[in-house]
């Protein structure tokens, strides 16, 4: 795995880890958030870490993508090279 697959796994981890310490905390403050009427600040506070964390998977995603291509691309001419010059 090359250096750029290291890091965004780490912030795709990470951006995990803090959606589920949101999450703990606002089921352990329940009955605060109900009373001060938080309860669309805390859903929009963990849906910013869902979608960061999706928007990491996606662009991790890509990569992957045209790292699997490239190769396949590759091999796909050479094979049409080579049945054409035989």
């Amino acid at each position: 795995m090359t250096i750029l697959t290291i890091e965004k796994r780490k912030q795709r981890t990470e951006a995990e880890v803090l959606y589920n310490n949101q999450f703990v905390k606002m089921i352990m403050s329940k009955f605060e958030i109900y009373q001060n009427s938080k309860t669309k600040k805390e859903v929009m506070v963990l849906d910013s870490f869902s979608d960061e964390a999706k928007s990491i998977n996606l662009s991790l995603n890509q990569y992957y993508y045209y790292q699997y291509l490239c190769p396949k691309a590759f091999l796909s001419i050479f094979r049409i090279i080579v049945y054409f010059t035989i």
